[in-house]
């Protein structure tokens, strides 16, 4: 188990991971990654966040019922994100119609048209499959 006086503090550290990334990030024209699947230029602080998965497991041990079965459902939730990413992506030609997302950038908020909801909606991308055949 882990200590209170853990020399990692969740808070600080991760403040400190984003404080210079997230503006830097915001500077660019396409802030939002350009033609990709997520949150591209997000991406490279997560293995430090990762790390503090020990913690929260640590203080989900001792939560209650609700709090284990929302943790759940999100933990099958990145899950499945993930899966669409990776075996679906760019099936649902989300990035180019009906506009080119970097002619019209705010199409990353339009919650009537989301990448994810496209993408599986799209179904499996033969060439990820073809990689998995390989090993399976």
């Amino acid at each position: 188990m882990l200590s209170s006086g853990w020399p990692w503090d969740c808070g600080g550290s991760s403040r400190t991971n984003a404080a210079p990334r997230d503006p830097c990030c915001s500077a660019f024209a396409s802030w939002y990654g350009g033609w990709c699947y997520g949150p591209r230029y997000l991406c490279d602080g997560l293995p430090i966040l990762a790390l503090f998965i020990a913690v929260a497991a640590d203080r989900l041990s001792q939560a209650g019922t609700v709090c284990k079965a929302l943790v759940g459902v999100l933990l099958v939730y990145s899950i499945f994100v993930q899966g669409v990413g990776a075996l679906c992506y760019p099936r649902g030609d989300w990035n180019d119609a009906p506009v080119d997302v970097d002619r019209a950038p705010a199409r990353v908020w339009d919650v009537s048209d989301l990448q994810i909801v496209r993408e599986a909606e799209a179904g499996l991308d033969p060439k990820p499959l073809m990689v998995l055949r390989r090993f399976f």
